[in-house]
């Protein structure tokens, strides 16, 4: 995954973000997290994530991300398989009441912006960040079309009545009789 959210990389893939208008919205700070996260000034980037994600997510649901009321379901939605979307939030949101200086490897949203904890500047917490705004984009695309897309999979697995078959093999056969009585034309130069 690190590999993966390296600057030269991650550049290609921040287009990604712009098919979500709540993310765009917040583009400016992406920019400048990215400028940042592109000079190792990992202690401006992940509060601005922190921010773009939180802010995305309330646009969306009305709650942050870190919220105790906001719901992440979203029908047969990839992004919250096994429960995965809850489980980066519970991570997000663990509170952190003690001050620390220890080098942290997970974005505890609470205790970097409440400020106890001193050790978050790094690149995997800034690499999860990313991630964790890659997730976000994915799970709001697929809350805004979950209801298109429960409707397309009823109309795509409605048991016919026996009139709509019926109607459907009388228009099969027409086509065979059709096709049976097709005869090429002769083309000639003549007209």
């Amino acid at each position: 995954m690190f590999e993966y959210y390296k600057p030269e990389k991650l550049k290609y893939e921040l287009i990604r973000l712009k098919a979500v208008p709540e993310i765009v919205r917040r583009y400016k700070f992406i920019n400048y997290a990215f400028n940042d996260y592109s000079e190792s000034k990992y202690y401006s980037v992940i509060p601005l994530l922190l921010m773009v994600i939180d802010g995305s997510v309330q646009e969306v649901i009305g709650a942050g991300f870190h919220s105790e009321e906001a719901s992440f379901d979203v029908w047969d939605s990839i992004v919250c398989e096994n429960e995965g979307i809850d489980k980066i939030r519970d991570i997000f949101k663990k509170g952190r009441r003690k001050t620390t200086q220890v080098v942290i490897v997970l974005p505890y949203r609470n205790g970097i912006l409440h400020g106890v904890d001193l050790g978050y500047d790094n690149y995997k917490v800034a690499a999860k960040c990313w991630h964790f705004l890659f997730i976000i984009r994915d799970w709001i695309l697929s809350k805004k079309s979950e209801n298109i897309r429960k409707v397309r999979f009823e109309e795509e697995n409605r048991i016919p009545t026996f009139r709509e078959l019926a109607e459907k093999f009388s228009a099969i056969e027409l086509t065979k009789s059709a096709q049976k009585e097709w005869r090429p034309r002769k083309i000639t130069e003549e007209l």
